[in-house]
């Protein structure tokens, strides 16, 4: 089991943000803070693997609001392995981070996006790329030594040789784990109502090829379509998405799924406070969850074990979906190795349309 707790206060709002979130605000972050101690305790929640805490940006509380925060969840630390705080550079200081050793989070993930610091500006990010590997450093001067960093590629004006470069540095930063990520223009962003669009596809798709490269080439183990991550320091908590385990959302905006029931938590604040947790929530019968674990399995490296598939669904994967899988072998985009459905390096760019067809094949 993992958790997955939605942080949704961010200092600013960045230019192509579509998650739920809203402006920091003392009085909120308490009546938050309360509510989710409030939903917690709606669950029985044991054996947890993992936890991560996103939105949003957790790093813009305060220290007593982040100390309060993971305090609700340090009777579940028993036996998780991986404890996630994202981060920005820019609100981030030794006083934060011996609150987050102090209860247990041994990983950050910090969003740095790009080291350009006129695309920053665009993207509304608030701080500069000096200021990147000072916080790296001193994260590791308090003991947390699993470091992940966020990059961005396809963003306006940005050149192909820009993102190798900016690549070619990070690489050499004592960080553990990168990943990529391609601009898309949300509806509701910043970007979309300025119109402002994303380099096309074939400038991204090079962006991408070039990004596997220098990643894999520097120590960084591809694991996923989009993660990267030095030997033994794959994502626990992203692996448990990808390996289809159940996990529990918790705050405003947070999507779970326990018992074959995904659920998604109201965006509305006033609702949230008031208890009114849950907006939607659909059982996935057996159909939808053998779809679905193909549709996250395959965006692992090493894909599907045929075997597990037979374990979980007492059903060969090989002979429900026959026609998209000799279809797409046939096209180069997916092979069977050693016991595993996987995509090719090239089908790793072609998941949605490989995807369209075991849709139609089931």
């Amino acid at each position: 089991m993992h958790i997955y707790v939605h942080v949704p206060f961010c200092d600013s709002i960045c230019s192509y943000c579509d998650f739920f979130r809203v402006k920091t605000t003392p009085q909120l972050i308490d009546k938050y803070i309360e509510a989710l101690r409030k939903e917690i305790n709606l669950y029985d929640i044991k054996n947890i693997k993992t936890i991560y805490f996103g939105g949003g940006t957790p790093s813009a509380l305060s220290v007593n609001q982040i100390d309060e925060l993971l305090s609700l969840f340090d009777g579940y630390l028993d036996n998780v392995e991986e404890y996630t705080f994202e981060a920005n550079p820019e609100n981030l200081d030794i006083e934060k981070l011996r609150i987050l050793k102090k209860h247990g989070v041994n990983r950050i993930s910090l969003g740095v996006q790009t080291l350009n610091d006129k695309l920053l500006v665009l993207l509304n990010r608030k701080h500069r790329s000096e200021d990147v590997l000072g916080i790296i450093n001193l994260i590791h001067s308090v003991g947390i030594h699993n470091i992940s960093i966020d990059m961005m590629y396809a963003l306006p004006y940005q050149s192909v040789e820009e993102f190798k470069d900016h690549l070619a540095t990070i690489v050499n930063w004592p960080i553990t784990h990168v990943s990529i990520y391609s601009l898309t223009i949300e509806e509701h962003s910043e970007f979309a109502r300025k119109h402002i669009d994303a380099l096309d596809n074939e400038l991204e798709g090079i962006m991408y090829e070039e990004g596997v490269r220098i990643l894999e080439e520097n120590g960084f183990i591809r694991y996923e379509v989009a993660n990267f991550g030095r030997e033994n320091y794959h994502s626990r908590h992203n692996l448990g998405y990808w390996n289809y385990d159940p996990y529990y959302g918790l705050g405003p905006g947070a999507v779970g799924f326990i018992d074959n029931v995904r659920y998604e938590n109201t965006h509305n604040l006033v609702d949230y406070f008031d208890g009114k947790y849950r907006i939607e929530e659909e059982y996935t019968d057996l159909k939808e969850q053998m779809f679905e674990y193909i549709m996250v399995g395959l965006r692992k490296c090493e894909g599907i074990s045929l075997q597990s598939y037979y374990d979980k669904f007492n059903v060969h994967l090989d002979e429900v979906y026959k026609d998209a899988i000799r279809k797409n072998i046939n096209k180069g985009w997916l092979e069977i190795n050693n016991g595993n459905l996987r995509a090719t390096k090239d089908g790793m760019q072609f998941l949605h349309t490989v995807l369209i067809d075991f849709m139609s094949d089931d």
